[in-house]
């Protein structure tokens, strides 16, 4: 999490406090908005880096009338340049509590966000969002993985990149079986159907003769969430405490009955008490914020996109890397409904990459691998992700491959991959060395270009099932959005409006938080 900035004289502080409350927020901005001047502030660097006023989220001390101005200041604040005379003619709520705060609990990754309610929705404060660090990865990003480890005892070790380095720490010590690990266990949310909400179990990623139920892992997986959030309220001294905060939580998908009583129970036995509790779904939020931001000729702040009809029918895709999600939704001044939703966890470009693995290892070895070392099997597709996510179409591909892999392959065939791999159709795109596997450009870029083929396909025939009803408008967001995707369909549907945020990442964070907020 970031730590404080240089310091300032009194006179400066004051200064740029007065100025900060002017300030709105732009953590909502459209991928066009070209001249949007966003200002995003990192303050775990030594020196902020920013092209409009620093915004900071520190209250005034009520009972000497001071600032805070050395207190820490927020990881990341979204803002942006204030501009006068626009005014926001969106509806609002009547604000329940001074701090909105959502969390996301998604397929792969998850996060939170806060604001100052009253202060974000009459002057567009800052909305701030924290950084998580992978240092096994060497990344830093906006979301941590949804994984949870616990102790043999059944109490919470960590959440996130954390637990995933732990676990990886204690592989081979005599208690690791002992251990309890979650990952992406939101996908097996899906799979509850007639089952009882407190009977209802998912399997630990490393062992699946072992399970633990739902509502706890998902309660605890809550409670650190919170824990963290309520933290940085005290370290960034706000003068707020769990009583000032409505709580906004988002899942992925759309709710079945047992599914929403399930998330209801595991809040409530996180410590939220039911009246600050507030429910959306990942596509509900998607929808608020898309029809926030072309709404409004100063949607907190920000510039006006071109906005949209009254009346219309459009399609939500969401990219969660083990899953995609569609939403078919249509929408009105006063209502919206859902038409369809499609759930679809088989194609991806990480699947793309296991049906090359398969042929290149064989099928028994990698179901040996998945099977009897989940986590470097997991890490190794991870690392994998990552360099599609930074890849250079130029340029040779490297990742990492465990030292197991090289010894289960021998094993089970008696040969080495280097002398097996000269005897294959990828002789010529491929190369082992050492401990890492190189990939030719060509080769890389076919496994995104074929995921990015078959999901094109999922909206294609969405589209036409419901041509009859005129859908002209597509929504992209998720964690796994990619470049090659946005541009394939803009090719394929010019005439369509397709909308794609600066960070489609965080759409689900921030229109949780504007559920809170605007009508």
């Amino acid at each position: 999490m970031g730590t404080s900035n240089s310091k300032k004289t009194g006179e400066a502080n004051t200064t740029v406090v007065k100025e900060q409350r002017k300030l709105p927020d732009a953590a909502i901005l459209d991928h066009h908005e070209q001249d949007s001047r966003q200002s995003v502030i990192v303050t775990n660097q030594n020196h902020h880096q920013t092209t409009g006023t620093v915004q900071s989220l520190q209250k005034q001390r009520k009972h000497d009338g001071t600032s805070l101005n050395n207190a820490p200041k927020p990881s990341v604040v979204f803002t942006s340049e204030h501009r006068f005379g626009k005014a926001s003619t969106l509806k609002t709520k009547q604000i329940k509590k001074d701090v909105i705060a959502a969390i996301e609990i998604g397929y792969t990754h998850s996060g939170y966000v806060f604001c100052l309610g009253k202060k974000y929705a009459l002057e567009g404060g800052g909305l701030y969002c924290p950084n998580w660090e992978a240092k096994d990865k060497g990344v830093v990003t906006f979301k941590t993985s949804t994984a949870i480890l616990f102790r043999p005892d059944k109490s919470i070790q960590s959440i996130g990149y954390e637990a995933e380095e732990h676990v990886s720490r204690i592989q081979g010590e005599s208690d690791s079986g002992k251990w309890f690990f979650f990952k992406n266990f939101m996908v097996e949310f899906n799979n509850l159907k007639d089952t009882a909400v407190e009977e209802f179990k998912i399997k630990d990623f490393c062992q699946n003769n072992v399970t633990l139920k739902a509502v706890d892992v998902i309660s605890s997986f809550i409670i650190q969430m919170k824990d963290k959030l309520i933290n940085e309220l005290t370290r960034q001294q706000l003068g707020y405490n769990d009583n000032d905060i409505q709580w906004v939580l988002s899942i992925p998908g759309t709710l079945e009955p047992s599914q929403l009583q399930l998330m209801k129970t595991a809040a409530i036995k996180a410590g939220i008490k039911h009246d600050q509790l507030t429910l959306v779904t990942g596509p509900e939020a998607e929808l608020k914020y898309h029809r926030t931001f072309t709404s409004s000729p100063s949607t907190f702040g920000e510039v006006q996109i071109a906005a949209l009809p009254k009346y219309y029918r459009s399609i939500l895709v969401h990219l969660g890397g083990v899953a995609i999600n569609l939403t078919v939704v249509e929408v009105n001044e006063k209502t919206t409904n859902i038409i369809e939703k499609i759930f679809n966890t088989n194609e991806s470009a990480k699947q793309e990459f296991i049906r090359f693995l398969k042929r290149l290892f064989g099928g028994d070895v990698l179901t040996y691998l998945k099977d009897y070392h989940p986590l470097e099997y997991a890490e190794f597709l991870d690392n994998f992700e990552k360099k599609l996510k930074y890849f250079e179409s130029d340029k040779i591909v490297t990742v990492r491959v465990p030292p197991r892999w090289y010894d289960a392959y021998e094993e089970f065939t008696g040969d080495t991959l280097t002398n097996s791999i000269n005897q294959t159709s990828f002789k010529e795109a491929v190369a082992f060395q050492n401990d890492k596997i190189r990939i030719s450009p060509e080769l890389f870029r076919k496994f995104n270009e074929n995921a990015t083929e078959f999901t094109t396909k999922i909206v294609e025939k969405t589209l036409a099932k419901h041509s009859a009803s005129g859908i002209g408008i597509l929504f992209i967001a998720g964690d796994h959005v990619d470049h090659v995707f946005v541009n394939t369909l803009r090719k394929q549907y010019p005439s369509h409006r397709i909308i794609v945020s600066k960070n489609p990442e965080l759409v689900v964070l921030k229109g949780a938080v504007l559920c809170e907020i605007v009508e």
